[in-house]
């Protein structure tokens, strides 16, 4: 639904209002495309992953039991770079996002997902059973 002449023109005047304020917070927020906020925590998560395997191979390269936790550690962190650069690329791409609402067309550029169907084993082959005989 689109905006009155009122609301639009309020819209206006926040927006001037925090241009005035603060200019390089405006612009940070006015960027269109939020996937370059994601594809940025991914390039991190890819260091971080690589840093834990360097931290993780010191940790077992070097000889002692002190190193061990850091070999661990290393491993801890190769992990939580690779949950975060995970969850960025779904985020991303569009696999994170719940359903949308019915009624709603899908972004630009994105197909509409069936829904996998929900059924037993049983109810899935007695349909195919179905679909065979139907076409006899």
């Amino acid at each position: 639904m689109p905006l009155s002449e009122h609301e639009q023109r309020l819209l206006d005047q926040i927006e001037q209002a925090l241009y005035a304020e603060d200019p390089k917070w405006a612009n940070t927020v006015r960027i269109s495309d939020p996937r370059s906020h994601y594809k940025r925590r991914l390039i991190k998560a890819s260091i971080g992953f690589a840093l834990g395997v360097v931290i993780m191979m010191v940790g077992v390269v070097m000889s002692g039991s002190a190193l061990i936790p850091l070999g661990v550690g290393g491993f801890v962190v190769m992990l939580a770079a690779c949950l975060w650069g995970l969850s960025s690329w779904k985020r991303m791409n569009g696999f994170g996002d719940s359903a949308p609402a019915s009624g709603s067309a899908p972004p630009p550029g994105k197909q509409a997902r069936r829904a996998p169907r929900r059924g037993t084993f049983m109810e899935r082959m007695e349909e195919r059973w179905r679909r065979r005989n139907d076409e006899r």
